[in-house]
């Protein structure tokens, strides 16, 4: 960033900037609606699930105690995870993530709020399911997406069935 945006700060100074600023946003964070309804299903048919984000360890470990969600993840996979030349839309976070859990890609969903991450999970051969939202709208998946849910629907009312023609059962 301090080189892209030429800021003249030092790399730690950065680095305190936006912790000072993720402090002052988190009381602003919420959950998207229906997630913690999919992680109860997820986990009752015993799926691992992993968090991959492009974010730090540390920023991710702030938001989800925040929240109080961390205990929903097997793994958490994050920019200091991957190296921060391999970050999303590349699709090595997926690929990283399918090899950590033996899982053959192909077999693997994802749910994305983003296109960098539709993007990555498709590259990778995952099954995508788009959620847009009031910053990216749906027409932003339609290249990266198997499935794009609508504005009225949350990630709880997702049906698993609509997955299956993509699995090659």
């Amino acid at each position: 960033m301090i080189d892209t945006f030429g800021l003249k700060m030092e790399p730690e100074a950065l680095k305190l900037e936006r912790r000072r600023r993720l402090a002052k946003l988190l009381p602003q964070v919420r959950e998207m609606p229906g997630a913690a309804k999919l992680y109860e299903r997820i986990k009752a048919v015993g799926a691992p699930h992993a968090l991959v984000s492009s974010a730090t360890a540390p920023h991710i470990d702030t938001v989800l105690g925040f929240l109080g969600t961390r205990h929903r993840y097997h793994a958490l996979v994050s920019a200091d995870t991957l190296g921060h030349q391999r970050l999303k839309p590349d699709p090595y976070p997926y690929q990283y993530t399918a090899e950590l859990f033996n899982a053959d890609p192909m077999r693997c969903v994802t749910f994305e709020d983003t296109p960098h991450g539709a993007e990555s999970a498709w590259q990778a051969g995952w099954i995508v399911v788009a959620k847009p939202n009031r910053f990216v709208s749906a027409k932003a998946f339609r290249y990266c997406a198997h499935i794009i849910l609508s504005s009225h629907q949350d990630l709880g009312d997702f049906e698993f069935a609509a997955i299956e023609p993509y699995l090659g059962l």
